[in-house]
């Protein structure tokens, strides 16, 4: 009981002079009525601009821009995936978003941020077994990560010319 006292008259000490955690948050905007499933993934593009995509109820990804004041309209990028997406800058002013395609295959698309243009979405044969994770490896270049098909990992990082190519 001795020991017990000194700690509960410290605690609200300790905890007084602790920082506080803080943010300021803005009001909801609507992204619009395109319906999303699953978890969505936003990448920084710009300053105040952001690239999000998310699982369509089509099981397809649909991406949409954020200006810093508004959403743009959503955009369906082809081909059926079975897995959330993950969206990341390059370092260079593009986003890309991948995700496994409903046959293994790991399915990517790139959005130009000079030109606000996606590119048509690809595919690089592999046998997923689970969502990539994708983060910029050096300024230009992607690295996703996923689960293979045996439980081990495969790793996918984008080329010069902006593919992504096993490794």
């Amino acid at each position: 009981m001795r020991r017990i006292l000194p700690c509960l008259l410290l605690l609200p000490v300790c905890l007084g002079l602790a920082p506080t955690a803080s943010a300021s948050w803005s009001a909801f905007i609507s992204t619009g009525t395109s319906t999303g499933v699953g978890n969505p993934s936003c990448a920084f593009l710009s300053t105040s601009h952001v690239i999000c995509g998310v699982t369509s109820g089509k099981a397809a990804i649909v991406v949409n821009e954020f200006n810093g004041a508004t959403w743009g309209k959503w955009k369906n990028l082809a081909g059926a995936v079975s897995s959330a997406p993950s969206c990341t800058s390059d370092g260079k002013g593009n986003v890309l978003c991948s995700a496994t395609a409903t046959h293994g295959n790991l399915q990517w698309a790139i959005f130009n941020g000079s030109t606000s243009l996606w590119s048509t979405p690809a595919k690089v044969v592999a046998a997923l077994y689970s969502a990539p994770s994708c983060a910029e490896y050096t300024a230009g270049e992607v690295l996703c990560v996923a689960r293979n098909a045996s439980g081990g990992l495969i790793r996918f990082t984008t080329a010069a010319r902006g593919a992504p190519l096993p490794i």
